[in-house]
């Protein structure tokens, strides 16, 4: 009998060609109807332009007007789509579009041709947001940019289908009407027959759709609830707010040079070939097929590839930089005809490659109506490119006597979308664009995360017991008692060191080392099994706090003593230095390799701290303190970076509530699959999630309280936090909640066995770290105790 998990691969992989067998050829069509209609002038100018004695500049101005008026409607066209009908909302569109796009082979003046290129971008602007918007209801996120390339390979084959039929009915003359004319009337004519065609095939939602069998129809529509739950654990947007987004008006800008390029060269390249190789209306139709058939290979493979990698922004990067290298080569150097086609193939494909990809990014970082709003927002914005692209070469065209000019202003657009696109962060931040844009973001997206129906903690399994007696501590060390444990790492040889406040209980929750001697030594280590193997570090700290183990296995701490002097104790090291205010680096053996900050100085900027509360090592070195233990001096609240040899790099976050800001963040950690910088903001009750340059991605506050922060190699997150409960005793919850560190959904959650009248309230773990058994290691301040829990099998 076959595996539960090949039946179901096998069930998702049969439902996958069953969906795309049905949809994807008819949305294909769709699109190419949509497309032809748009792009049908460029082959309609090569006789209109002459008959009705337009200028390039008149020309390239009625050409691109059609996405003035594709602006505004295509919001709504995509909120139809996800909250009314598909079904409906596209018949409706394509029945309208498709009569004015006839009508438009009608016209005799300039302001006509103006008004009905109008109406038609008025009319069509809801169809393309409303599809992409459509396959989101269809195909799960690692299937969607290889589904969006299936579909907007429509684009070049647009331009394939549309060069021979032009070709032929440029040259026809029935009753009186020259051939520009019927090529319009005739082509805009298809749009109506899909229009009722649509009303009766398509379907809504996957729940509807009789065609699929019923194990499919139930796989698929579990697999899309279970990315709309997943996307809710991160903060459901609003629709309304996606539109302020910062991200989503930076991928206005990119789709915007896109668009760009391909209207652009789709209405202008006839024309260029024409003029480069002195050819006749016919042979231009044709030779505008060739970079359109060498484009859609390209565009299927670049988003094959980008859903097998899961890659997003390269994959819209590359492409772009590749076409505007192509163009810039055509308005560079005169060329003949053959290599003037290999460089609009190159260029042309470069432009349509990236879209798949770019089009996979909203759905990634957005619910389901806030991503088809953006998707509105980004296609009508970005899409007046399709009238910046065709004005631009036409009137630096009549300008300069060449189209040179033009392509320039192409490839730069094509350049500049390829390196926006890298700057987008889908959870968030914009910091790379400049420190004004950064704080544009953050005050247009407000992204703070909203309460969400998260499970309780008490809802959740708790899958752990507590291994009692563990550690053992050796009687002559207070006893065998433990104080104040503040952080626990586990090192690569799976040992346990322990970076406690030296066994001292005072004063409570900020108990000292000052005055414990050497028989209590700060940093311990143990093997698996409990056993004391090492000590060190006695006369180093007055108040130990953040710990960590790098690479190399040295060792990393802070200490956030801010005071001369502690229960009347000096608390000056033997040089006379009041201890404090720094993070350090030790070796193996407690020799200091390193000191950042001033020690005993509280301070901001480069070369200072005011209490810092963690230290993180990311895996090539560089190093993370999280900076601003309540109450300091300076009111920090902050992220401090440097490199490996201990040089700033730079430092983000201010006291406050707003995304990316921070108060009092306990504990950092850095790593997980992707790299990013987890803060624990205790006083904001949440964790806040970066990238390594500080971009803000997330913020979660489904965890609780936190005090600690650990994230596994497998992408687990483990958080000591507390929560406000009514029910519980002294009213609030404590313990460990695990979940998932990518996506932010809860796991497991490990109640604390401690007797809420012995610690303190509003505290938890504030030392928390997992090894590769997937045991758990507390450090507790306040239950002054250091746990050990292993999985029940």
């Amino acid at each position: 009998m076959a595996h539960p998990a090949v039946i179901r691969a096998d069930l998702a992989e049969r439902t996958r060609r069953h969906v795309t067998r049905h949809l994807m050829p008819f949305l294909f069509f769709l699109y190419v109807v949509s497309y032809i209609d748009r792009i049908n002038i460029g082959f309609a100018g090569l006789q209109m332009t002459g008959e009705l004695g337009f200028s390039n500049a008149v020309f390239g101005f009625g050409s691109g007007i059609f996405f003035i008026g594709y602006v505004l409607p295509g919001i709504p066209g995509a909120i139809l789509v996800e909250k009314w009908s598909a079904r409906k909302a596209m018949t409706t569109t394509m029945l309208i579009w498709g009569a004015v796009a006839a009508a438009t082979g009608l016209i005799h003046t300039k302001p006509e041709f103006y008004i009905m290129r109008f109406a038609l971008g008025v009319t069509e602007a809801g169809f393309f947001p409303g599809m992409i918007t459509y396959l989101t209801h269809w195909y799960c996120p690692k299937d969607r940019a290889k589904a969006v390339a299936m579909f907007m390979a429509a684009i070049p084959m647009s331009q394939v289908i549309a060069a021979p039929i032009s070709a032929l009915l440029l040259k026809v003359q029935w009753l009186g009407l020259a051939g520009w004319r019927w090529l319009l009337i005739l082509e805009g004519a298809p749009a109506v027959v899909c229009g009722i065609v649509s009303w009766f095939y398509l379907t809504d939602w996957p729940r509807q759709a009789k065609w699929l069998e019923p194990e499919e129809r139930e796989w698929l529509s579990s697999e899309l609830e279970r990315e709309s739950g997943t996307k809710a654990s991160a903060g459901r947007m609003p629709w309304y707010r996606a539109l302020g987004n910062p991200n989503v008006l930076l991928l206005c800008v990119v789709y915007f040079g896109g668009t760009t390029g391909t209207y652009g060269l789709g209405l202008w390249m006839p024309k260029m070939l024409q003029r480069v190789g002195h050819l006749n209306a016919v042979a231009t139709s044709w030779y505008t097929a060739i970079p359109a058939l060498v484009a859609v290979p390209v565009m299927l493979i670049f988003g094959w590839h980008s859903d097998r990698t899961g890659e997003r922004k390269w994959h819209t990067a590359i492409p772009r930089f590749a076409g505007a290298a192509a163009l810039a080569g055509v308005a560079l150097v005169s060329v003949n005809l053959p290599a003037a086609l290999v460089l609009f193939s190159a260029g042309f494909a470069g432009v349509v490659a990236a879209y798949p990809s770019l089009w996979a990014i909203p759905s990634s970082f957005l619910g389901a109506s806030a991503a088809a709003a953006s998707i509105g927002l980004i296609n009508s914005i970005g899409n007046l490119g399709g009238f910046y692209g065709p004005y631009t070469i036409g009137w630096l065209s009549d300008k300069m006597g060449s189209y040179a000019g033009g392509l320039w202003a192409v490839a730069a657009a094509l350049f500049l979308s390829g390196a926006l696109v890298l700057v987008v962060r889908p959870g968030g931040g914009l910091k790379r664009l400049s420190p004004l844009i950064a704080i544009a973001a953050i005050l247009a997206s407000g992204r703070v995360s909203r309460a969400q129906p998260y499970p309780k903690p008490t809802e959740l399994p708790n899958p752990y017991r507590l291994v009692e007696g563990w550690p053992t501590l050796p009687k002559n060390m207070n006893g065998g008692r433990w104080g104040e444990v503040i952080r626990v790492h586990v090192d690569a040889k799976g040992n346990i060191w322990v970076f406690h406040r030296c066994f001292n209980v005072a004063p409570a929750g900020s108990a000292t080392c000052i005055g414990q001697g050497p028989a209590n030594p700060p940093i311990l280590e143990f093997d698996a099994a409990g056993k004391l193997l090492k000590s060190f570090g006695v006369g180093l700290f007055a108040y130990p706090h953040g710990f960590t183990i790098d690479g190399e296995g040295n060792f990393w701490v802070t200490d956030v003593n801010d005071a001369e002097t502690i229960l009347g104790m000096s608390a000056k090291n033997a040089s006379g230095v009041v201890m404090g205010q720094e993070a350090l680096k030790l070796n193996p053996d407690g020799r200091i390799l390193m000191m950042l900050g001033r020690e005993g100085v509280a301070g901001i900027g480069a070369d200072g701290f005011d209490r810092p509360t963690g230290v993180a090592v990311a895996a090539n070195g560089d190093i993370f303190v999280s900076d601003g233990h309540a109450p300091n001096k300076h009111n920090a609240s902050r992220v401090v970076k440097f490199s490996k040899d201990g040089r700033f790099i730079k430092e983000w976050g201010r006291k406050g509530s707003a995304a990316g800001e921070l108060n009092e963040p306990h504990d950092i950690f850095v790593g997980g699959s992707r790299g990013w910088v987890y803060v624990a903001d205790r006083g904001n009750s949440r964790v806040e999630v970066f990238d390594p340059e500080g971009n803000y991605i997330t913020a979660w506050k489904q965890f609780g309280q936190p005090s600690s922060v650990f994230v596994g190699k497998d992408d687990t997150i483990y958080i000591g936090a507390s929560f406000p409960d009514s029910s519980a005793k002294k009213g609030e919850l404590r313990g460990i909640t695990i979940g998932n560190a990518i996506d932010g959904s809860l796991k497991a959650f490990i109640p604390d066995p401690a007797d809420l009248d012995k610690v303190i309230r509003g505290t938890s773990a504030s030392g928390i770290a997992a090894d590769s058994e997937g045991s758990v290691f507390a450090a507790d301040v306040g239950a002054h105790n250091l746990r050990k829990y292993v999985k029940v099998k």
